[in-house]
């Protein structure tokens, strides 16, 4: 039997529990703002959106034997959502968004946990005990494209999609590869 009880972000971050709490798993919810602070470099000189590839791997690290939330920040009054690939790529286990708003974090979402009854299996390589991720590469392959023709492009005086004529099928909106 695995007891789950919630944790304050200071205790979460810290080692791993021993004697007595041993055998509970401890959990912890962050906003997605506190979340993200816990993966950006300290000089925050690469900007706000750049993630420090040490942080995440200490995040994936605590994530191997703790459970994490990452929910929305309040202020997202009009339902719009955060990325969640970074919170999945870090770890957590359980990534909440506003599915009130078909958005890409939303369509992300549905074509990730469609079908699985709500949980996915994290990657090998990330459930392994010295996480390697993302990944590395065994090759590199480089090469060159030379374009030989184009057809179907639009004219200068032309807008795209063309929603009518006999193109028009393979531009009209399809709910169900969207989840709604």
């Amino acid at each position: 039997m695995i007891t789950v009880h919630s944790t304050t972000k200071e205790r979460f971050l810290a080692r791993a529990p021993e004697g007595l709490h041993a055998h509970k798993l401890p959990v912890t919810s962050f906003g997605e703002t506190s979340f993200f602070k816990q993966l950006v470099a300290d000089d925050n000189e690469r900007g706000a959106d750049e993630v420090d590839a040490a942080k995440v791997a200490r995040m994936q690290r605590i994530t191997r034997a703790r459970l994490c939330r990452v929910y929305p920040a309040g202020l997202r009054v009009s339902s719009s959502n955060y990325s969640p690939l970074r919170a999945w790529r870090s770890g957590a286990q359980c990534v909440a968004l506003n599915l009130q708003t078909n958005d890409l974090p939303t369509q992300l979402h549905h074509a990730l946990f469609e079908g699985s009854q709500g949980y996915v299996l994290k990657p090998l390589g990330m459930r392994i005990p010295e996480p390697e991720w993302p990944p590395t590469s065994p090759t590199l392959t480089r090469f060159t494209l030379e374009v030989l023709s184009l057809h179907g492009l639009p004219r200068p005086t032309e807008s795209r999609p063309c929603l009518e004529g006999r193109h028009a099928r393979c531009h009209q909106y399809a709910p169900q590869l969207c989840g709604a």
